[in-house]
C-alpha cells in the first residue's frame, strides 16, 4: 500500500502548517483508575498498527506529496508540571516524524491522556475511532485477551479511496455542477474578507506588556440538566443544538468585536464548519480525512435580530444537506489538487479567512465498539472509566480562535483554542463563558 499519495485535502492540510500555525488538533482524555502502563504501551501498539497513517511521515516523489511507512511514535510518560506544559499546541514534523503523539500523565487514581494529530493523517471522527481502538485494546489486555480480540475491521486496503466520493444525480453533470458552483463561490469567498475577533482591548495584537499565553486553550462543560433543556430548546426551535450553536457564535463573534471599537454593521463575520462526509462505506476504514468545510458568512447587521438569525442559519443549513453542498469544496480542491501549485494556491492567501472556528464533533462512542462497555452512561475499558473528552482544533492566521463541540456522558462540551500572539487565557474564559451564556439563554 506505502509509498500512499496525499489526498488533496491531506496536500492542503500540509501547505496550511506553517511556522507558529502548526496543523495539531488535540483530544483529551480524563479516565478514572490506575492505568497499566505496560498494557497500554501494548494498546498503543496494536492500534498504530491498525492504523497506518498514525505511523507515517511525508516524502516528496517528484510533483507529489506521498505517506511512507515509519514507526510509531512512542507512548511518552510525563510527569505532571510536563503534561500541563504538553496541552500547548505542538509542532509535528511530517517529513521526519509520524502525525500522531500520544502522551499521558497519572497519579495512581486517575489518568490523562492526550492525542496530538496532524491534520494531514486524521481529522477527529478519525482520531475518535482510534481512540476507541485504543481503549478496547487496552479492556481486552486487561482481561487476558489478545489486544484485537473482537474489535471492529480496520482495513488498510481503504485507504486509497479514503477521499473518493461517488457521484450523485446526473454523473458528470452533477460533477460539472459542483465543479463550477464551487469555483463561483471560492471567488466570492477570496473577495469578501471576514473580520477577525478583536484583541481584549481592541485592535489586532495584545494590549502592550501583555505575554502570549503558554498554553493556549480553555474549556467548559454544560451539565446534564443545561444540556437537556438545550436540546428541548432546539426542537422548540425547529432547529439542532449546532444551529444553535452557529447562532450563539455569531452573536458572541458580533458582541465581541462591537465592545471593542468593532462596531460597524456591514463588516463581515465568518463561521467555518467542518462537514464529516463518512457514509457505511466508510465504517472499516482506519484513521483518515473524510470531510469537507462549509462556510456560513453574514454581516455584523445580521446578528442584530437573533430570530432571523437562526431561521436563516436553519434554511443554509438545510440547503448543505440537502444539496449535499459541501462537495463543492471538495470538488475544487480535487480540481486544484490536478493544477501545479493549485493547493498551494488555494491555500497562500494572506488575511482571515474565517472569524472562527466551529466543529461539532457529535457524540463520542455513543456505541461503543466490544470490549467497551457502558456504565452510568460513561465509557469503561478495564480498570479505568473515561470521565470526559475535550477536543481543540488547529489555527489558521486571522482566526483567532476555533472551537470543537464534543458530547459525552449526556453533557456538551466546548473545548477553545485561541491564538496566543493576539489573545490571552482570560479573553478566551470571557468569549466562551459569553458564548456558552447566548447558547443557553
Amino acid at each position: 500500500m506505502f509509498p500512499l499519495p496525499l489526498s488533496p485535502l491531506e496536500a492542503m492540510m500540509l501547505v496550511e502548517d506553517r511556522p507558529g500555525y502548526p496543523q495539531v488538533a488535540t483530544i483529551e482524555l480524563d479516565l478514572a483508575g490506575a492505568v497499566e502502563r505496560e498494557l497500554l504501551e501494548q494498546a498503543w501498539h496494536a492500534t498504530t498498527t491498525r492504523h497506518p497513517l498514525a505511523a507515517a511521515t511525508v516524502s516528496r516523489d517528484g510533483r507529489r506529496w506521498q505517506w511512507e511507512r515509519c514507526a510509531a511514535a512512542p507512548l511518552q510518560w510525563l510527569e505532571a508540571a510536563t503534561f500541563a506544559a504538553d496541552a500547548a499546541q505542538p509542532a509535528i514534523d511530517l517529513s521526519g516524524e509520524p502525525g500522531l503523539r500520544l502522551t499521558a500523565e497519572g497519579d495512581g487514581e486517575g489518568t490523562r491522556l492526550r492525542l496530538h494529530l496532524h491534520h494531514a493523517c486524521c481529522d477527529g471522527g478519525g482520531a475518535l475511532a482510534l481512540l476507541a481502538d485504543l481503549l478496547a485494546a487496552y479492556a481486552n489486555l486487561h482481561a487476558g485477551r489478545a489486544a484485537t480480540d473482537s474489535l471492529p475491521l480496520r482495513d488498510p486496503q481503504l485507504l486509497p479511496q479514503r477521499f473518493s466520493f461517488p457521484l450523485r444525480g446526473e454523473g458528470w453533470r452533477r460533477r460539472g455542477y459542483d465543479v463550477f458552483f464551487g469555483a463561483r463561490e471560492a471567488v466570492k469567498f477570496a473577495l469578501r474578507k471576514p473580520a477577525s475577533l478583536a484583541a481584549p482591548g481592541g485592535g489586532g495584537e495584545l494590549p502592550s506588556g501583555g505575554q502570549a499565553a503558554a498554553v493556549n486553550s480553555v474549556a467548559r462543560r454544560l451539565s446534564r440538566e443545561q444540556t437537556a433543556a438545550l436540546r428541548r430548546a432546539a426542537a422548540a426551535a425547529g432547529a439542532t443544538v449546532n444551529e444553535l450553536a452557529i447562532r450563539a457564535a455569531f452573536l458572541a463573534a458580533d458582541g465581541w468585536n462591537a465592545a471593542r471599537g468593532g462596531d460597524d454593521p456591514r463588516s463581515l463575520l465568518r463561521l467555518l464548519v467542518p462537514c464529516d462526509l463518512r457514509t457505511a462505506q466508510h465504517a472499516a476504514l482506519p484513521a483518515a480525512n473524510v470531510m469537507a468545510y462549509s462556510f456560513y458568512t453574514r454581516r455584523a447587521a445580521d446578528c442584530r435580530d437573533p430570530q432571523a438569525l437562526l431561521a436563516g442559519v436553519i434554511g443554509e443549513s438545510a440547503f448543505i444537506r440537502d444539496q449535499n453542498a459541501s462537495m463543492y469544496f471538495v470538488r475544487c480542491l480535487q480540481v486544484a489538487s490536478r493544477l501545479p501549485g493549485g493547493v498551494r494556491l488555494m491555500s497562500s492567501a494572506e488575511g482571515c479567512y474565517a472569524t472562527l472556528l466551529l466543529s461539532n464533533a457529535g457524540a463520542s462512542w455513543r456505541m461503543p465498539p466490544a470490549p467497551l462497555t457502558r456504565a452510568g452512561g460513561r465509557v469503561v475499558a478495564g480498570n479505568l472509566t473515561v470521565l470526559d473528552v475535550r477536543g481543540y482544533s488547529p489555527l489558521r492566521p486571522g482566526t483567532r480562535a476555533g472551537i470543537v463541540l464534543t458530547t459525552y456522558d449526556q453533557q456538551l462540551g466546548l473545548g477553545l483554542r485561541f491564538d496566543p500572539r493576539h489573545w490571552n487565557q482570560s479573553a478566551a474564559e470571557a468569549f466562551l463563558a459569553d458564548l456558552i451564556g447566548r447558547l443557553v439563554a
